[in-house]
């Protein structure tokens, strides 16, 4: 879903064609063989088969990094927003070589590298150099469009591009020579006022704004960015004091759960019926009677939708926290039902 997103709004955010369409497609098919191929080898514990399609998923991810990377090149457009979907981009690429080389090592045995290590970096590479760099750039682009802001400011986005990719280069510099303490501190402590630099740009552009309600999605986002800050902000300080491995998984389960796919289906509610609507009605505008953009979905449910998944979300993180079996899979349950509702939700836009 991510890497379709950049392939739809790049061209948008540079005005340019994206550089090699049959590359996209050359990319989703080895991206899905590799992707397949993996969850088959891991199911059968198989290590020839890891190690065959964690290459061809590496070979798949870097076919995507080359085409938007020559798309961005050409360009030649560079700002906040670019800067950080190229950062996004070489950040998934150095992804994909680590899972390679830890499939590889896996099956073989030959590199004599520590698996732990590698798993950190790879981690911090993907859930924070990919998807922070990718979020906070669209977000950039994607706020402004739905709020109607022009003349910002954007020292605090440069502040925040700067920050974010300082706390990757040292969380993976740290997770790769094994230094704990540098790993659980200091990187932490830079997310965190990235994240703040973030939140406080989002808010300049919402202030900047002609339309105050963007919509429900896109103001659920605003919120989660914001509680998503303050989290790190909290974690800053618990890194000095908690031993790292009880709060490791708790932080990467609230970073892709609670930040990233909060994220992702918050815009949703407005990209998925802008491009239908563009792509079904555009060209009829003026000549005929057609739907109005916000009729496209029913807002009042995306806010029910997206309460639902938080608040089960809250309910499977307290489980986790607590040790709660019971609170932990009901909280999954209604977490898994809403999400499907929400999706069907989005899905009936194509229906308009």
């Amino acid at each position: 879903m991510a890497m379709g997103a950049v392939y739809q709004l790049v061209p948008v955010v540079v005005n340019r064609s994206l550089f090699s369409k049959w590359m996209g497609f050359i990319h989703y098919c080895l991206f899905m063989i590799g992707h397949l191929g993996l969850i088959l080898g891991f199911s059968r514990f198989n290590p020839n088969w890891i190690a065959c399609f964690a290459v061809i998923l590496f070979l798949s991810i870097l076919l995507f990094a080359v085409n938007v990377v020559i798309t961005l090149v050409s360009a030649k457009q560079w700002n906040t927003v670019t800067i950080h979907v190229l950062c996004a981009s070489i950040s998934l690429m150095l992804t994909g070589f680590t899972g390679m080389l830890m499939g590889y090592d896996f099956a073989n045995g030959q590199l004599g590298v520590n698996h732990n290590h590698l798993l950190l970096t790879h981690i911090w590479l993907g859930a924070v150099g990919w998807f922070g760099n990718l979020i906070m750039g669209f977000t950039y682009k994607l706020l402004p469009m739905f709020s109607i802001s022009h003349n910002y400011p954007v020292k605090a986005q440069k502040t925040a591009l700067v920050l974010l990719n300082l706390a990757i280069l040292l969380g993976t510099g740290s997770a790769l020579s094994g230094l704990d303490n540098l790993f659980l501190r200091f990187p932490v402590v830079l997310l965190a006022l990235a994240f703040l630099s973030f939140v406080y740009a989002t808010y300049q552009i919402r202030q900047s704004g002609i339309k105050k309600n963007p919509g429900a999605g896109v103001a659920f986002t605003v919120k989660i960015n914001a509680l998503m800050a303050l989290y790190l902000l909290l974690l800053a300080g618990a890194v000095f004091f908690i031993p790292g491995q009880e709060i490791f998984i708790m932080s990467i389960w609230i970073s892709l759960w609670g930040w990233v796919y909060f994220t992702i289906i918050g815009y949703l509610s407005k990209i998925v019926p802008f491009l239908w609507w563009t792509f079904k009605y555009g060209s009829h505008v003026g000549k005929e009677k057609v739907p109005l953009l916000h009729q496209m979905i029913d807002e009042k449910r995306v806010r029910w939708g997206l309460n639902g998944v938080a608040c089960s979300f809250l309910a499977t993180t307290l489980g986790m926290a607590v040790s709660s079996s019971f609170l932990f899979n009901g909280g999954f349950i209604l977490f898994l039902l809403f999400s499907l509702f929400y999706i069907l939700l989005i899905g009936l836009v194509f229906k308009n």
